[in-house]
């Protein structure tokens, strides 16, 4: 376009952009991640090394064992018994869902499309994803790229292949006549307030303004929504290890009492 100078310019202020949300997104997500990492710990080692030192007992001193004990030692007894398959098998999945998304393009659609369905963080992606497609598509036509190739940007930026396969048809229907707006809105993938924003720049002849304000939108979306799945995780673990330490000491202690009870005691 001519405007190397400035196009440079929008490429700082995207970059920084970028980096800014990597950032909180890496200190957002480190503590739940550690929590996680604890939880799957404490579970490993209730299931290998505590509960089999109680199950003789048990057994031993009261007599038909409830159901949720019952749980609580075949559990154990998996742990024990299979302890390489429970390590090995979340490794071994991983593996083979990063080869399928490699070499099977309908696999990576899927498997993007039903990241955006997961509860909580799902929407999460989504904002991001489409955050990313809006700093892009603001860069390339502030730097004076047509519209088309700017779209064409925002397939390659938003990481996600559902996003993508939608933004080529909102590419093929303003290729054939149609605006931008009403090209984004038949995706059914923005906001109605981004399309209004979208549809506004178009009427008024200032896009790149309306542009700055989707810049602007996103960004806060995008911030809040990290801020609120992180404040989601947080509980969610925390509930998570008191409803294992629970099932653990109604497991164990249910039979002692009842047992004790039936001596008298």
């Amino acid at each position: 376009s001519g405007n190397l100078s400035d196009a440079f310019g929008h490429l700082s202020h995207h970059l920084k952009w970028q980096s800014e949300l990597t950032s909180k997104i890496k200190k957002a997500t480190r503590y739940p991640a550690f929590m996680l990492v604890m939880v799957l710990g404490v579970v490993f080692m209730m299931m290998v090394f505590v509960v089999p030192q109680v199950t003789e007992f048990l057994i031993s001193t009261t007599g038909e064992l409830p159901l949720v004990t019952k749980a609580l030692i075949a559990t154990s007894d998996f742990f024990g018994n299979y302890w390489w398959l429970v390590i090995s098998l979340p490794v071994v999945s991983v593996i083979l869902l990063r080869l399928a998304i490699r070499f099977s393009d309908h696999a990576a659609f899927t498997f993007d499309a039903w990241k955006l369905r997961l509860p909580g963080i799902g929407p999460v992606l989504k904002r991001i994803a489409l955050a990313r497609f809006a700093h892009f598509f603001s860069l390339s036509f502030q730097s004076g790229i047509d519209i088309l190739s700017c779209i064409d940007t925002g397939q390659r930026v938003v990481a996600n292949r559902l996003l993508a396969d939608s933004l080529n048809t909102a590419r093929q229907s303003v290729q054939g006549g149609s605006s931008l707006s009403a090209a984004l809105e038949a995706t059914g993938q923005f906001p109605r307030l981004v399309v209004r924003m979208f549809k506004v720049g178009e009427d008024s002849g200032k896009l790149a303004e309306s542009l700055e304000n989707i810049g602007y939108f996103y960004d806060r979306e995008v911030d809040n929504s990290v801020q609120t799945m992180i404040g989601m995780m947080e509980p969610a673990l925390t509930v998570m290890i008191g409803c294992i330490v629970l099932w653990v000491v109604v497991g164990v202690m249910g039979p002692i009492y009842d047992s004790f009870g039936s001596l008298g005691i």
